[in-house]
This record gives C-alpha cells, sequence and structure tokens, in this order.
C-alpha cells in the first residue's frame, strides 16, 4: 500500500488567515504499526480521501493508484477515477462500483459500436 488507511473523526477545523484550514482528525484506537505508518508520514506532504462509507478493497486498490496531478496519468485511469466520482455522487443503483463500472463501460462501448461503419 502507497500510504495508510485510518477510520477518523473530525475532531476540529479551523480557518488560518491564509484561507487554508487546519482539520484536526482523531483515530480509533490504532496497532504500534499503524502508529509507526503514521509518523512515517508527520511533516510531509500526504493526500487525504474521505468518506464516510467504509472503503472497500477494489476502491482501497484503485485509490493506491491514484495520483494527486493528470501527468502520468493513463486516459484509461482517469476514465475510471471520473467514474468512481460519479459512482458516488450517484450510483444509478448498482451495489457497488464494480457493477456500476461495467455497465456504464458496456455503455460506452456499445455508442462506439453503433457510429462504426
Amino acid at each position: 500500500m502507497n500510504g495508510t488507511l485510518l477510520a477518523t473523526t473530525i475532531g476540529g477545523i479551523r480557518s488560518l488567515k491564509d484561507g487554508s484550514l487546519s482539520i484536526t482528525f482523531e483515530t480509533q484506537e490504532i496497532s504500534p504499526g499503524k502508529v509507526g505508518e503514521v509518523y512515517a508520514l508527520r511533516n510531509k506532504v500526504a493526500y487525504l480521501y474521505i468518506s464516510a462509507n467504509q472503503i472497500t478493497l477494489p476502491e482501497q486498490k484503485m485509490i493506491d493508484t491514484m495520483e494527486p496531478e493528470m501527468v502520468g496519468k493513463s486516459p484509461s485511469l482517469r476514465l475510471r477515477n471520473v467514474l468512481f466520482v460519479a459512482h458516488g455522487q450517484n450510483n444509478e443503483g448498482y451495489p457497488d462500483f464494480d457493477s456500476f463500472y461495467k455497465a456504464k463501460l458496456e455503455s460506452f462501448i456499445n455508442i462506439v459500436k453503433n457510429n462504426l461503419i
């Protein structure tokens, strides 16, 4: 795993004078190994994924492949990431992201096939 995943609550939010925020996260009790992983990230730029829902293993694997910037991302990974956000906003009744993703790709494939000569 590229980072560490923790279940947290937001303990406090404070506005700073430069327009940024200071956010305090409080974890549940964690193992000494996890504590070490968190301390290893101290004073480093890190990227945070926040969700009110528990993150599934496929989602965790996808998050690990995400890059903070568009540079270096393949077009297919960009599409997958956009569909992941779309699923979070409106899953259209699909039980999980994988079924949503497959249905959307099948729809795109049919659009292209229908435009073939």
